[in-house]
Protein backbone atom coordinates (compact mmCIF):
# COMPACT_ATOMS: atom_id res chain seq x y z
CA UNK A 1 0.00 0.00 0.00
CA UNK A 2 1.19 3.30 -0.89
CA UNK A 3 1.20 5.56 2.39
CA UNK A 4 2.93 8.88 3.47
CA UNK A 5 4.51 7.43 6.66
CA UNK A 6 3.95 4.14 9.15
CA UNK A 7 4.76 4.06 12.51
CA UNK A 8 6.11 1.17 14.82
CA UNK A 9 5.94 0.76 18.63
CA UNK A 10 8.45 -1.74 19.97
CA UNK A 11 7.93 -2.39 23.58
CA UNK A 12 9.60 -5.19 26.06
CA UNK A 13 11.87 -5.33 29.25
CA UNK A 14 15.01 -3.81 29.36
CA UNK A 15 17.97 -6.15 28.11
CA UNK A 16 16.15 -7.96 25.76
CA UNK A 17 17.75 -6.28 22.32
CA UNK A 18 14.89 -3.84 22.01
CA UNK A 19 17.10 -1.46 20.85
CA UNK A 20 19.81 -2.87 19.11
CA UNK A 21 16.76 -4.37 16.87
CA UNK A 22 15.30 -1.03 16.52
CA UNK A 23 18.64 0.51 15.40
CA UNK A 24 19.33 -2.12 13.13
CA UNK A 25 16.20 -1.16 10.86
CA UNK A 26 16.69 2.56 11.30
CA UNK A 27 20.31 2.45 9.95
CA UNK A 28 19.11 -0.29 7.37
CA UNK A 29 15.78 2.18 6.13
CA UNK A 30 18.48 5.35 6.32
CA UNK A 31 21.14 3.18 4.03
CA UNK A 32 18.06 2.51 1.45
CA UNK A 33 17.34 5.97 1.12
CA UNK A 34 14.10 5.68 3.27
CA UNK A 35 14.16 8.66 5.67
CA UNK A 36 13.45 6.85 9.14
CA UNK A 37 13.47 8.34 13.09
CA UNK A 38 13.93 6.30 16.58
CA UNK A 39 12.60 7.45 19.52
CA UNK A 40 14.11 5.52 22.33
CA UNK A 41 12.35 5.66 25.84
CA UNK A 42 15.04 3.51 28.29
CA UNK A 43 14.29 3.33 32.35
CA UNK A 44 17.20 4.72 33.97
CA UNK A 45 17.87 1.16 36.03
CA UNK A 46 20.01 -1.55 34.74
CA UNK A 47 17.97 -4.66 32.62
CA UNK A 48 14.21 -3.91 34.38
CA UNK A 49 12.26 -1.43 33.63
CA UNK A 50 10.43 -0.78 29.95
CA UNK A 51 12.36 0.07 27.51
CA UNK A 52 10.03 1.61 24.44
CA UNK A 53 11.20 1.90 21.05
CA UNK A 54 9.31 4.24 18.60
CA UNK A 55 10.17 3.88 14.52
CA UNK A 56 8.84 6.37 12.14
CA UNK A 57 9.39 5.41 7.99
CA UNK A 58 8.73 7.54 5.43
CA UNK A 59 9.55 9.46 1.68
CA UNK A 60 9.86 12.87 3.37
CA UNK A 61 11.76 13.91 6.54
CA UNK A 62 10.27 12.83 9.26
CA UNK A 63 9.53 16.38 11.82
CA UNK A 64 7.73 14.66 15.10
CA UNK A 65 9.57 11.38 16.37
CA UNK A 66 5.99 10.19 17.68
CA UNK A 67 2.27 10.31 16.79
CA UNK A 68 -0.24 6.95 16.39
CA UNK A 69 1.43 3.69 15.97
CA UNK A 70 -0.08 1.24 12.95
CA UNK A 71 1.65 -1.58 14.30
CA UNK A 72 2.83 -2.33 17.68
CA UNK A 73 4.86 -5.53 19.23
CA UNK A 74 4.91 -6.28 22.83
CA UNK A 75 7.68 -8.49 24.15
CA UNK A 76 7.13 -9.38 27.68
CA UNK A 77 3.30 -9.32 28.41
CA UNK A 78 3.43 -5.66 28.45
CA UNK A 79 -0.34 -5.51 28.64
CA UNK A 80 -1.28 -2.45 30.08
CA UNK A 81 -0.04 -0.54 27.17
CA UNK A 82 -2.90 -2.60 24.77
CA UNK A 83 -5.40 -0.60 27.08
CA UNK A 84 -5.21 2.62 25.71
CA UNK A 85 -8.32 4.21 23.99
CA UNK A 86 -7.24 4.53 19.73
CA UNK A 87 -9.84 4.82 17.10
CA UNK A 88 -7.52 4.04 14.65
CA UNK A 89 -7.67 0.16 13.86
CA UNK A 90 -3.84 -1.16 14.35
CA UNK A 91 -1.97 -4.88 13.96
CA UNK A 92 -0.68 -5.81 17.60
CA UNK A 93 2.22 -8.96 17.57
CA UNK A 94 2.40 -10.05 21.08
CA UNK A 95 5.82 -12.66 21.94
CA UNK A 96 4.25 -13.46 25.27
CA UNK A 97 0.89 -14.65 27.14
CA UNK A 98 -1.65 -11.16 27.15
CA UNK A 99 -5.17 -11.56 29.14
CA UNK A 100 -7.21 -8.81 27.35
CA UNK A 101 -6.84 -6.39 24.61
CA UNK A 102 -9.29 -3.60 23.35
CA UNK A 103 -11.34 -4.16 20.25
CA UNK A 104 -9.63 -1.78 18.12
CA UNK A 105 -6.61 -3.79 17.10
CA UNK A 106 -6.11 -7.39 15.61
CA UNK A 107 -3.90 -9.26 17.86
CA UNK A 108 -1.31 -11.94 16.11
CA UNK A 109 0.57 -14.37 19.03
CA UNK A 110 4.06 -14.78 18.09
CA UNK A 111 5.19 -18.57 19.72
CA UNK A 112 8.88 -19.01 20.33
CA UNK A 113 8.80 -22.82 20.11
CA UNK A 114 7.17 -22.65 16.92
CA UNK A 115 9.63 -20.19 15.11
CA UNK A 116 12.75 -20.90 16.50
CA UNK A 117 13.50 -17.53 16.99
CA UNK A 118 15.98 -16.42 19.62
CA UNK A 119 15.67 -13.11 19.80
CA UNK A 120 12.16 -11.80 19.47
CA UNK A 121 12.66 -8.44 18.45
CA UNK A 122 15.27 -9.38 16.17
CA UNK A 123 12.52 -11.92 14.49
CA UNK A 124 10.02 -9.04 14.91
CA UNK A 125 12.43 -6.63 12.53
CA UNK A 126 12.44 -9.25 10.05
CA UNK A 127 8.63 -9.23 9.93
CA UNK A 128 8.78 -5.38 9.41
CA UNK A 129 11.49 -5.47 7.04
CA UNK A 130 9.08 -7.78 4.54
CA UNK A 131 6.58 -5.61 5.29
CA UNK A 132 8.81 -2.35 4.29
CA UNK A 133 10.51 -4.01 1.23
CA UNK A 134 13.91 -4.56 2.89
CA UNK A 135 15.66 -7.95 2.09
CA UNK A 136 17.12 -9.50 4.94
CA UNK A 137 20.63 -8.98 3.27
CA UNK A 138 20.20 -5.22 3.00
CA UNK A 139 21.12 -5.85 7.29
CA UNK A 140 24.44 -7.47 6.56
CA UNK A 141 26.80 -4.41 6.07
CA UNK A 142 24.89 -2.60 9.25
CA UNK A 143 25.64 -5.89 11.60
CA UNK A 144 29.06 -6.39 10.62
CA UNK A 145 29.81 -2.45 11.44
CA UNK A 146 27.22 -2.60 14.91
CA UNK A 147 28.89 -5.85 15.89
CA UNK A 148 32.30 -6.13 14.29
CA UNK A 149 34.30 -7.29 17.68
CA UNK A 150 31.41 -9.54 17.87
CA UNK A 151 30.88 -11.58 14.60
CA UNK A 152 28.66 -14.78 16.31
CA UNK A 153 25.86 -11.45 17.48
CA UNK A 154 25.87 -10.38 14.02
CA UNK A 155 25.31 -13.84 12.23
CA UNK A 156 22.67 -14.46 15.04
CA UNK A 157 20.45 -11.46 14.63
CA UNK A 158 20.86 -11.75 10.94
CA UNK A 159 19.40 -15.84 11.19
CA UNK A 160 16.47 -14.20 13.13
CA UNK A 161 15.68 -11.34 10.55
CA UNK A 162 15.43 -14.42 7.58
CA UNK A 163 12.93 -16.37 10.14
CA UNK A 164 10.62 -13.29 10.71
CA UNK A 165 10.88 -12.00 6.99
CA UNK A 166 10.29 -15.67 5.78
CA UNK A 167 7.28 -15.75 8.23
CA UNK A 168 5.82 -12.84 7.20
CA UNK A 169 6.13 -13.27 3.99
CA UNK A 170 4.24 -16.50 4.52
CA UNK A 171 0.93 -14.88 6.33
CA UNK A 172 0.94 -11.52 5.22
CA UNK A 173 -0.47 -10.40 1.85
CA UNK A 174 1.34 -8.33 -0.74
CA UNK A 175 -1.02 -5.58 -0.34
CA UNK A 176 -0.44 -4.76 3.44
CA UNK A 177 3.09 -4.24 2.24
CA UNK A 178 3.84 -0.39 2.50
CA UNK A 179 5.70 1.09 -0.45
CA UNK A 180 8.04 3.90 -0.88
CA UNK A 181 9.98 6.31 -3.52
CA UNK A 182 12.29 4.11 -5.47
CA UNK A 183 14.08 7.67 -5.62
CA UNK A 184 17.46 7.52 -4.03
CA UNK A 185 18.37 9.42 -1.45
CA UNK A 186 22.09 9.69 0.07
CA UNK A 187 20.85 9.62 4.19
CA UNK A 188 23.14 9.60 6.81
CA UNK A 189 21.93 8.09 10.47
CA UNK A 190 22.64 10.25 13.57
CA UNK A 191 21.52 11.51 16.92
CA UNK A 192 21.08 14.95 18.59
CA UNK A 193 24.32 14.58 20.48
CA UNK A 194 26.81 13.52 17.50
CA UNK A 195 25.21 16.16 15.27
CA UNK A 196 26.20 18.49 17.64
CA UNK A 197 29.27 17.49 18.08
CA UNK A 198 29.75 17.35 14.45
CA UNK A 199 28.68 21.28 13.98
CA UNK A 200 31.29 22.06 16.95
CA UNK A 201 34.19 20.54 14.49
CA UNK A 202 33.09 22.25 11.33
CA UNK A 203 33.03 25.42 13.62
CA UNK A 204 36.47 25.07 14.95
CA UNK A 205 36.10 23.60 18.15
CA UNK A 206 39.69 22.43 19.07
CA UNK A 207 39.43 21.53 22.82
CA UNK A 208 36.48 19.31 25.05
CA UNK A 209 36.24 19.28 28.70
CA UNK A 210 33.10 17.35 30.39
CA UNK A 211 32.80 15.14 33.35
CA UNK A 212 30.55 12.37 31.94
CA UNK A 213 26.89 12.91 32.81
CA UNK A 214 23.89 11.52 31.34
CA UNK A 215 22.77 12.25 28.70
CA UNK A 216 25.37 14.57 27.43
CA UNK A 217 27.87 11.72 27.94
CA UNK A 218 27.62 10.17 24.07
CA UNK A 219 28.93 14.00 22.72
CA UNK A 220 32.46 13.59 25.02
CA UNK A 221 32.49 10.04 23.44
CA UNK A 222 32.30 11.26 19.86
CA UNK A 223 34.99 14.17 20.14
CA UNK A 224 37.21 11.66 21.80
CA UNK A 225 37.54 9.97 18.54
CA UNK A 226 37.01 12.96 16.12
CA UNK A 227 39.00 15.50 17.79
CA UNK A 228 42.30 14.32 17.75
CA UNK A 229 42.03 13.72 13.93
CA UNK A 230 41.91 17.58 13.38
CA UNK A 231 44.70 17.68 16.62
CA UNK A 232 42.38 18.39 19.00
CA UNK A 233 42.34 17.98 22.67
CA UNK A 234 39.53 16.12 24.97
CA UNK A 235 39.73 16.12 28.70
CA UNK A 236 38.29 14.34 30.85
CA UNK A 237 37.67 15.69 33.96
CA UNK A 238 37.53 15.13 37.66
CA UNK A 239 34.52 17.12 37.98
CA UNK A 240 31.70 19.48 36.00
CA UNK A 241 33.74 22.78 38.10
CA UNK A 242 37.38 21.29 36.36
CA UNK A 243 35.58 20.78 33.24
CA UNK A 244 34.60 24.85 32.56
CA UNK A 245 37.65 25.59 34.41
CA UNK A 246 39.51 23.91 31.96
CA UNK A 247 37.78 25.22 28.68
CA UNK A 248 38.00 28.92 30.53
CA UNK A 249 41.85 28.61 29.92
CA UNK A 250 41.72 27.25 26.71
CA UNK A 251 39.72 29.81 25.38
CA UNK A 252 41.80 32.35 27.02
CA UNK A 253 44.82 30.50 25.28
CA UNK A 254 43.28 31.16 22.22
CA UNK A 255 41.59 28.09 21.30
CA UNK A 256 37.74 27.23 20.67
CA UNK A 257 36.43 25.39 23.52
CA UNK A 258 33.36 23.60 24.64
CA UNK A 259 31.86 21.75 27.63
CA UNK A 260 28.87 19.56 27.81
CA UNK A 261 27.25 18.76 31.21
CA UNK A 262 23.11 18.17 32.30
CA UNK A 263 21.03 19.75 34.92
CA UNK A 264 23.22 18.98 37.75
CA UNK A 265 26.35 19.55 36.74
CA UNK A 266 25.18 22.79 34.79
CA UNK A 267 24.36 23.92 38.60
CA UNK A 268 27.93 23.75 39.52
CA UNK A 269 29.25 25.83 36.67
CA UNK A 270 27.11 28.37 37.50
CA UNK A 271 30.22 30.66 38.96
CA UNK A 272 32.14 30.43 36.27
CA UNK A 273 29.56 31.09 33.53
CA UNK A 274 29.31 34.50 35.51
CA UNK A 275 32.98 34.90 35.58
CA UNK A 276 33.05 33.78 31.88
CA UNK A 277 30.19 36.81 30.56
CA UNK A 278 32.39 38.89 33.49
CA UNK A 279 36.08 38.70 31.68
CA UNK A 280 34.36 38.73 28.39
CA UNK A 281 35.37 34.82 27.47
CA UNK A 282 34.17 33.29 24.58
CA UNK A 283 32.84 29.43 25.23
CA UNK A 284 30.38 27.14 24.30
CA UNK A 285 28.40 25.06 27.11
CA UNK A 286 26.03 22.88 26.45
CA UNK A 287 23.20 21.50 28.79
CA UNK A 288 21.47 18.21 27.39
CA UNK A 289 18.10 18.58 29.95
CA UNK A 290 17.26 15.60 31.74
CA UNK A 291 14.34 15.46 34.18
CA UNK A 292 15.40 16.72 37.34
CA UNK A 293 16.00 17.93 40.24
CA UNK A 294 18.78 16.78 41.36
CA UNK A 295 20.11 13.09 40.12
CA UNK A 296 17.09 12.98 38.47
CA UNK A 297 15.91 10.96 35.79
CA UNK A 298 18.71 10.64 33.23
CA UNK A 299 17.37 8.70 30.96
CA UNK A 300 13.99 11.06 30.60
CA UNK A 301 13.23 13.86 28.49
CA UNK A 302 13.09 16.94 29.95
CA UNK A 303 12.85 20.89 29.57
CA UNK A 304 13.56 22.27 32.94
CA UNK A 305 16.34 24.63 32.69
CA UNK A 306 15.83 27.66 30.83
CA UNK A 307 15.67 29.71 34.27
CA UNK A 308 18.85 28.70 35.35
CA UNK A 309 20.29 29.46 32.21
CA UNK A 310 19.33 32.96 31.36
CA UNK A 311 19.49 34.39 35.30
CA UNK A 312 21.50 31.48 36.95
CA UNK A 313 25.03 32.77 38.59
CA UNK A 314 26.03 36.51 39.96
CA UNK A 315 26.10 39.29 38.53
CA UNK A 316 23.73 41.45 35.96
CA UNK A 317 25.24 39.94 32.86
CA UNK A 318 23.02 39.28 29.74
CA UNK A 319 23.08 35.68 28.45
CA UNK A 320 23.30 34.00 24.94
CA UNK A 321 20.72 31.30 25.36
CA UNK A 322 19.84 28.94 22.10
CA UNK A 323 17.95 26.05 21.67
CA UNK A 324 18.39 23.09 18.29
CA UNK A 325 14.64 22.27 17.45
CA UNK A 326 15.29 19.16 15.63
CA UNK A 327 18.43 16.10 15.60
CA UNK A 328 19.27 17.96 12.05
CA UNK A 329 18.88 21.60 13.85
CA UNK A 330 21.85 20.63 16.57
CA UNK A 331 24.44 20.62 13.73
CA UNK A 332 23.86 24.32 12.61
CA UNK A 333 23.41 24.94 16.38
CA UNK A 334 26.66 23.98 17.12
CA UNK A 335 27.88 26.63 14.61
CA UNK A 336 25.72 29.34 15.20
CA UNK A 337 26.87 29.07 19.09
CA UNK A 338 30.25 29.23 18.36
CA UNK A 339 29.82 31.86 16.01
CA UNK A 340 27.95 34.34 18.23
CA UNK A 341 30.60 33.47 20.55
CA UNK A 342 33.20 34.87 18.98
CA UNK A 343 31.02 37.60 18.08
CA UNK A 344 30.09 38.91 21.19
CA UNK A 345 33.02 37.60 23.50
CA UNK A 346 30.28 35.92 25.82
CA UNK A 347 29.91 32.26 26.33
CA UNK A 348 26.97 30.95 24.47
CA UNK A 349 24.47 28.55 26.49
CA UNK A 350 22.91 25.62 24.23
CA UNK A 351 19.69 23.94 25.81
CA UNK A 352 19.36 20.60 23.99
CA UNK A 353 17.47 17.92 25.19
CA UNK A 354 17.53 13.98 26.25
CA UNK A 355 15.01 13.09 23.47
CA UNK A 356 17.37 15.17 20.93
CA UNK A 357 19.94 13.32 22.10
CA UNK A 358 18.86 10.04 22.16
CA UNK A 359 17.09 10.51 19.39
CA UNK A 360 18.40 9.03 16.15
CA UNK A 361 17.42 10.70 12.54
CA UNK A 362 17.51 10.32 8.54
CA UNK A 363 18.98 13.46 7.32
CA UNK A 364 19.81 14.07 3.76
CA UNK A 365 23.23 14.42 3.70
CA UNK A 366 24.02 18.01 1.48
CA UNK A 367 21.50 19.33 4.84
CA UNK A 368 24.73 18.80 6.96
CA UNK A 369 27.02 21.44 5.45
CA UNK A 370 28.21 24.64 6.50
CA UNK A 371 27.44 27.55 4.24
CA UNK A 372 28.39 30.52 6.39
CA UNK A 373 32.28 30.39 7.01
CA UNK A 374 33.45 30.07 10.59
CA UNK A 375 35.21 32.97 12.78
CA UNK A 376 38.61 32.25 12.67
CA UNK A 377 40.84 33.59 15.59
CA UNK A 378 44.28 32.52 14.19
CA UNK A 379 46.07 31.78 17.77
CA UNK A 380 46.64 29.43 20.09
CA UNK A 381 47.19 25.91 20.14
CA UNK A 382 46.18 22.88 22.79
Amino acid sequence: MNIEMVRILMSGTAGDRIISAAKCLHETASDLGIFSYLYKSIPSSIRSGTVRAQLSFSNAPVVSPVGDCSIEAYFSGDTACLHHKNNNRKIVFVFDSVSEVNDDVSLILIDKATQKYFSAPCFFTGMISYLLHIKPPSFIPVLQKNYSENPQSAQSIQSDILKGFLFAKSVFTDDLRYHFSNEQKRLVSLDGNTAFAEGALEAGCRFFASYPISPATTIGDYLAQELPKVHGTVYQAEDEIAAIGTITGASFAGVKAMTATSGPGFSLMQEFISYLSTVEVPSVIVNVQRAGPSSGIPTHHSQEDLLAAAFGGHGEDHRIVIAPTSVKNCYHTAIDAFTMAEHYASPVIVLSSCALAQGNCSIESSDLQNIIEPVSRNIGKT
